[in-house]
């Protein structure tokens, strides 16, 4: 069970005294951890979120239909995005609340999202990535980028870059806004997972 800073502060001044009753000198350094809360997406369609030190639920929310394929999800400070069916489901990251729905035009979703800002990349099977903004004035229709194959990954945000790869072994990275792609990568062999960022300059394929 969690002290809390009070118990925390008692407990330390309680040893510190016992120290010193052997003669032993000690000082408290006070050091705040974050919270870190763990995101999590079922198969049928549940996304909860829970409080990582403690392990207490802090919220959890329906998406979709529960018949639908729903994807692994992205996460920032502020909200949670993941796919259900061919739907994009924005969640408010503090207390599971829908900010936004938007269907996917044009292209089977193939994982989950990233984000980058307030727009959402959702990877197709044909190897496309849509780029969908969100907010009142954003339009309705997706920005569209291409590369060879077929994707079976979520692509990875590093900043405000994304990246994703094809079985085709092409790695390919765009910024966002701009057309065309900033880079593409060709590998020797088709591409087993998702990039992982490694900081402050790596990106990490299993092949």
């Amino acid at each position: 069970q969690p002290l809390g800073v009070e118990g925390a502060n008692q407990a330390a001044a309680e040893k510190i005294r016992l120290l010193k009753l052997d003669g032993i000198d000690a000082t408290v350094q006070q050091k705040v951890v974050p919270d870190v809360t763990l995101y999590m997406s079922s198969s049928r369609g549940v996304v909860q979120a829970m409080d990582a030190e403690t392990g207490r639920m802090r919220w959890a929310t329906p998406v979709g239909r529960s018949d639908y394929l729903t994807t692994e999800l992205a996460a920032t400070d502020d909200m949670v995005a993941l796919v259900n069916g061919q739907n994009i489901f924005i969640l408010r990251a503090d207390d599971g609340s829908l900010i936004e729905q938007r269907r996917i035009v044009g292209g089977a979703p193939a994982a989950g999202p990233a984000i980058a800002g307030t727009t959402m990349f959702v990877p197709t099977l044909s190897g496309q990535l849509h780029a969908y903004r969100f907010g009142p004035q954003a339009p309705r229709w997706p920005e569209i980028y291409y590369s060879k194959g077929t994707v079976r990954f979520a692509p990875t945000a590093v900043g405000h870059h994304i990246m994703w790869p094809t079985d085709h072994g092409i790695i390919t990275a765009i910024d966002p806004g701009r057309p065309g792609a900033k880079f593409r990568l060709l590998l020797e062999d088709p591409i087993a997972g998702p990039l992982v960022y490694s900081p402050p300059t790596q990106m990490l394929a299993v092949t």
